[in-house]
C-alpha cells in the first residue's frame, strides 16, 4: 500500500479517497513520460502493481465505510445497537432418536451483508444440533446472533425447541413410556402373555397370570426412556383395553353363568 500512495506522491495519513483518485490518472501519465524514454516494461510492471492497489485500498475504504454504516451511528460515534427478537422453530424428534441421542442438521436461510458493494444477500447456512440421549421435550438449543443483518441492530438468536413426534406405540411421561395392551376376554380373564416390541427394540414377552381388569396396571422397570442426567432407564407402563366379544351364544353364556357361580359360592 506504500508503494500506492509513493507512486502518487502523497502521504498516507493526509491523503483521502479524493486525493488517490485525482492523482491516479496525472500520477500514471507522468509516471510514463519519464519511463517511455528508460524501460517500457519497467513502466507497465509499476502501472500493474498500482492498479492492484488502488483496487485493494478502494475495497478497504468500502468495507470501512459498510462497518461504519453497520457499527456506528450517524455521527460516527459509538452507541449500543438493539438486538431483535429471537426467531424459535420446532425441532422434530422420534422417540427412538431421543432415546439414543442424534445429530440433527437444520437449513436456515438469513440475510447478511458480505461488504462487497452487495446491501444485503440471501444466504443459506446449515446448523448442527447435537441432541443429547433422554433430553427432554422443550429442551432449547440457541445459535447466537444467527438471525438476518440489519444497519444498526444486533442479529437475533436462532433457537431451536425440541418437540417429540406422535408415536405409534407410547407415549412419554418424563422417563417412563405408557402403553395400552389389547387384550381379548379369555385373555384377561384365564390368563396369556403379550408380546411388546421396546423402545431399544427388543421383543419383551409379558405374562399375564392375574385376572385383568379394565383399570390394571402393570409395570416393567428399566425399559422407558434414558433420564438426561444420570443415564437410568425409567419404567413401562401397561395399561389395557379388554375387548368384550359382540355375541355369545347360548352354550356359551351357560358355561359363563355356572363358573362365575361356582366363584361367586366359594
Amino acid at each position: 500500500m506504500d508503494d500506492l500512495y509513493k507512486f502518487l506522491q502523497l502521504q498516507p495519513n493526509d491523503s483521502s479517497f479524493k486525493d488517490v483518485t485525482e492523482n491516479h490518472n496525472s500520477g500514471i501519465i507522468s509516471r510514463k513520460e519519464d519511463l517511455l524514454k528508460e524501460d517500457i516494461a519497467t513502466f507497465y510492471d509499476e502501472l500493474l502493481d498500482a492498479l492492484k492497489a488502488s483496487h485493494e485500498f478502494e475495497k478497504s475504504l468500502r468495507c470501512k465505510r459498510k462497518y461504519m454504516d453497520y457499527f456506528l451511528d450517524n455521527t460516527g460515534s459509538n452507541f449500543c445497537p438493539g438486538k431483535d427478537d429471537p426467531i424459535f422453530y420446532d425441532m422434530l424428534v422420534t422417540l427412538e432418536e431421543v432415546y439414543s441421542g442424534c445429530l440433527k442438521v437444520a437449513k436456515i436461510k438469513r440475510n447478511i451483508f458480505d461488504f462487497t458493494g452487495c446491501k444485503q444477500c440471501t444466504t443459506d447456512k446449515k446448523l448442527e444440533i447435537t441432541v443429547k440421549s433422554g433430553a427432554p421435550p422443550g429442551t432449547q438449543f440457541r445459535f447466537v446472533n444467527l438471525g438476518d443483518q440489519h444497519h444498526n441492530r444486533i442479529p437475533a438468536d436462532i433457537v431451536f425447541t425440541l418437540k417429540e413426534k406422535p408415536h405409534d406405540r407410547f407415549v412419554r411421561v418424563n422417563s417412563d413410556l405408557h402403553y395400552v395392551a389389547s387384550i381379548d376376554l379369555k385373555t384377561a380373564v384365564t390368563g396369556g402373555s403379550i408380546a411388546i416390541k421396546s423402545i431399544d427394540g427388543k421383543d419383551l414377552q409379558i405374562k399375564l397370570t392375574n385376572i385383568i381388569e379394565p383399570k390394571s396396571v402393570i409395570v416393567v422397570p428399566n425399559q422407558g426412556m434414558i433420564r438426561c442426567d444420570d443415564k437410568k432407564r425409567g419404567d413401562l407402563v401397561i395399561r389395557f383395553d379388554v375387548t368384550f366379544p359382540l355375541m355369545v351364544d347360548p352354550i356359551s353364556r351357560m358355561i359363563i353363568n355356572e363358573a362365575l357361580d361356582d366363584d361367586n359360592k366359594s
